[in-house]
């Protein structure tokens, strides 16, 4: 009789329930079964390559893979070669790809690179920024433009953008770590002055004519006119949005261009008065907020102008394309699809031909731990240049692929209740099919556990498209999430947005990660600094998180663990007003159990209440301490991940809510174990009366679907073009629903310590775990304890076989200097929490569970 009176009352509430129903004829609108499209998983397809989330790439022109991670390129003006700087986290260098064939005639490693690259007029030299080396590397070309190391020019300050004078005696190398704007006589290769600026130097272009130089801060709203004469900054422009990137002069010198990464928009600069002459959106004006501005999510970074020919090509690095813009009105004259991410473009002298650096380039590919050698995709991603012949080229028909790349997954599962006799229908518990329709999920909770990919959890499952033998942490240690997997609805075809932690909870927050992170990271995760970004202005979206889109919106929520975000404010709300400090351990802390932190939310939820509409669990304990000393050990630490999350849905389940509650039990990157699909590949349960029992959905979803999802159930409009665009989570739900509660599983492994001489001890003894992805290893030390023997082929299998010194292994997991994950994640966790002390100092009449968080050799507490 229950199921009977809920189904009736909440599907037919808008005509009655029994025989009035029945004399409406009253017809469910349901989603159709998803179409063959919806299911295609990530990777190369006929035609393209499907990224994680759906988004496809169909690259123009030549498409050539260089790898790492590509954000700078110039072209040879004697030669038919562009010259690409690579700063990818494994990868780091300078390569020469030549502009025919789209071979790569040089890899010449680095060990440190940054943006920055300058070619002299001949063509006959080339700088090259190094960033966290204080270096400018100085390159002689030959005539057929490959190139020679010359030298290398000591100058400090994390040189970054470089501009050469017009008869290249002078080259100026803006300094992102000092605020500075070098002066270097290129003769001597000695500094003669630097300009002290308000701002970190990022990009730099040199205004002919003019003696002056304009100078993007990236992390910052403003941009520096500097007078070169003088050697002072004549002006100071208010960009209107955040982190200025792209900077490039008109030959007359009477405009200067700049990108606005945060802004969407590319701003003229008029020179004579130093102020922005013209503005354009580069947003969709047809995906647009209540007040008809265009949703954000494009991320403009790299410029290039082709003078004679009266063209701006704009890089639109979330959007996988270069816009083409009139370079007098900035009217939109068409775009050209890119490879994944496109960071930078650039012109040969004749505006004939156009490339373009891909930072993400073609993906990563699956993730095999035996066969492979690289830890994980920070290592695997496989950057690209796009060349692309622009004569006869239609830009209006790349506009039209470049928009159906974007649009395909909102498209590829159509789901439309126009004309049903029930509007707005919602049979049972499914999504809404727009926003404000009627379903009976009222409270979401989402549980956000750490690093882990789908094969390394679900892969023995027995359903779904998993592979046992990359089942790291299989049933015999997570039973729970087996059982929640088998009895309600999981996605076999879900992915993580980010490469990292740092990455994945900006994407668990706001659906988005802006350029600025998508850069800074590589230099955060190898110990170069900038570890507080994250939690800084610049790091954040300009339009802010989820939880302050529910504040504008005046949604309920509690936040439970999750620091990224907690800071920011709305209407005079702050996001600490609802998050519950006394959540034990406050925020990211492996030293509580989880279990300990389930029980206090649930009974924050259930017994004390109210139940907000929105809850977010941060569950981060199956990150694990590795195999250090005096700690549990990683089994017994997932244990107690996965029995808290069972644990919590059981209390959920047998509550007064759960008739109208959704459970969505995520991992926040995929950073631990293989996947034979895909790297990005991860698990999504759905936990809920209304959800499918037993059911696999196969639909390609990730992270932005999730925002998607939650958005439509509680009445919202989107927050930016990714979830827009999204495919929601419409097959994870049925018309139905069943309320048997879950029973929580009992764990399969107890408490019990670490051994002295554990697999991989010594590396896990001097790793940080104060917050999460600090640590290089730490993965392979996880399946050297589980399987006997480190992945082949990786630093640590390397170590053991003596070619790689165990004394270099273990200084990269404990010095900021290495190349690992050590100190990395400040960004995140470090920075917040000195903020969160200094808020609690001002605040003295609150109170917040402030237990140790572990740091090195499992004992020091924070």
């Amino acid at each position: 009789m229950r199921l009977r009176i809920a189904v009736c009352a909440l599907v037919l509430s808008a005509v009655g329930c029994g025989s009035e129903a029945t004399r409406l004829n009253v017809v469910e609108c349901a989603p159709p079964a998803p179409p063959a499209e919806a299911v295609v998983k990530a990777g190369p397809q006929p035609g393209g390559l499907i990224l994680p989330g759906g988004r496809a790439l169909t690259p123009a022109g030549l498409h050539t893979p260089v790898g790492g991670f590509p954000v700078d390129v110039r072209v040879s003006p004697r030669a038919a070669v562009a010259y690409v700087g690579n700063s990818g986290y494994a990868k780091r260098g300078l390569q020469v790809v030549d502009l025919t064939s789209g071979a790569v005639l040089q890899d010449l490693p680095r060990a440190e690179a940054f943006l920055g690259l300058a070619v002299t007029a001949d063509g006959g030299r080339v700088y090259a920024a190094g960033g966290y080396s204080g270096l400018v590397d100085v390159y002689d070309a030959a005539a057929d433009g490959t190139l020679t190391h010359a030298a290398a020019l000591d100058l400090g300050g994390f040189p970054a953008g470089l501009a050469l004078a017009a008869d290249d005696a002078t080259l100026y190398v803006g300094q992102f770590g000092s605020n500075g704007l070098a002066v270097v006589d290129t003769a001597s290769g000695t500094v003669t002055r630097t300009i002290s600026l308000p701002l970190q130097a990022y990009g730099v272009a040199l205004v002919p004519g003019r003696a002056e130089a304009y100078v993007t801060p990236f992390g910052d709203t403003r941009i520096a006119a500097v007078d070169l004469a003088a050697a002072q900054v004549a002006a100071v422009i208010d960009a209107g949005a955040g982190n200025p990137l792209g900077v490039v002069a008109a030959p007359d010198g009477g405009r200067v261009y700049v990108s606005v990464a945060d802004g969407d928009r590319v701003l003229a600069i008029d020179t004579a008065t130093r102020t922005v002459a013209a503005t354009v959106a580069l947003g969709d004006p047809a995906l647009a907020d209540a007040d008809g501005a265009p949703l954000p999510g494009v991320s403009p970074t790299g410029l290039a102008l082709d003078a004679a020919g009266g063209r701006l090509y704009v890089a639109r690095a979330a959007d996988n394309a270069i816009a083409v813009l009139d370079a007098a009105t900035l009217a939109p004259l068409g775009a050209i699809p890119t490879g994944w991410y496109p960071s930078a473009v650039a012109l040969d002298a004749a505006g004939a031909t156009l490339v373009a650096t891909n930072a993400k380039g073609l993906g990563t590919g699956p993730l095999g731990i035996y066969g492979m050698g690289d830890e994980s995709g920070k290592e695997l991603m496989n950057g690209s240049v796009s060349i692309v012949t622009l004569a006869g080229y239609d830009l209006a028909a790349g506009a039209a692929t470049v928009d159906a790349n974007l649009h395909r997954p909102a498209q590829v599962y159509p789901y439309s209740c126009a004309g049903s006799a029930v509007v707005p229908p919602t049979a049972g518990g499914r999504t809404p099919p727009a926003a404000g329709g009627r379903t009976p999920i009222e409270h979401i909770v989402l549980v956000v556990r750490e690093n882990k990919t789908y094969d390394s959890l679900l892969g023995d499952l027995g359903v779904g498209d998993g592979d046992p033998s990359l089942a790291m942490f299989g049933e015999d240690v997570t039973p729970n999430i087996h059982a929640l997997a088998r009895r309600f609805a999981h996605h076999d075809n879900f992915y993580n947005d980010g490469e990292t932690s740092v990455q994945g909870h900006l994407w668990l927050t706001s659906s988005f990660v802006n350029d600025y992170m998508e850069r800074i990271w590589l230099e955060d995760y190898r110990g170069h600094g900038f570890g507080d970004q994250s939690v800084q202005k610049a790091g954040q979206p300009d339009f802010g998180t989820f939880f302050t889109h529910l504040i504008r919106h005046g949604v309920s929520f509690t936040n439970f663990g999750e620091v990224v975000g907690s800071f920011g404010e709305e209407a005079g709300d702050s996001v600490m007003n609802h998050t519950d400090l006394n959540y034990p351990g406050v925020f990211f802390n492996t030293d509580v159990p989880d279990e300990e932190k389930a029980r206090y939310a649930a009974e924050a939820l259930v017994d004390r209440g109210p139940f907000p509409q929105f809850v977010y669990v941060l569950l981060p304990n199956d990150h694990t301490h590795g195999t250090s000393r005096n700690s549990l050990t990683p089994e017994a630490m997932i244990s107690d991940n996965d029995y808290a999350t069972g644990l919590l849905v059981e209390r959920l389940s047998k509550s007064r809510y759960w008739d109208s509650t959704a459970i969505f039990i995520v991992e926040d990157d995929p950073q631990q174990g293989a996947d034979h699909v895909e790297y990005h590949r991860s698990i999504c349960v759905v936990a809920s009366p209304w959800a499918k029992r037993g059911h696999v959905s196969p639909v390609h979803t990730s992270f932005p679907s999730l925002f998607r999802t939650f958005e439509l159930i509680l009445g919202l409009p989107p927050m930016n073009r990714f979830d827009a665009l999204a495919t929601p989570l419409w097959d994870a739900f049925g018309p139905t629903a069943d309320f048997e509660p879950y029973t929580a599983l009992p764990r399969t492994v107890a408490d019990t310590r670490n051994p002295a001489g554990a697999p991989g001890q010594a590396l896990s003894d001097r790793m940080d775990f104060s917050g999460p992805d600090r640590n290089p290893d730490l993965g392979a030390v996880l399946w050297w304890a589980r399987r006997g023997a480190p992945p082949p082929g990786s630093r640590v299998a390397r170590m053991l076989a003596g070619e790689v010194p165990p004394t270099t292994v273990a200084a990269a997991a404990a010095d900021a200097d290495g190349d690992g994950d050590d100190e990395r994640e400040r960004d995140v966790y470090d920075r917040s929490w000195r903020r969160f002390e200094a808020w609690l100092a001002a605040h003295p009449g609150v109170k917040a569970d402030l237990r140790p968080r572990r740091t090195r050799a499992g004992a020091l507490p924070r």
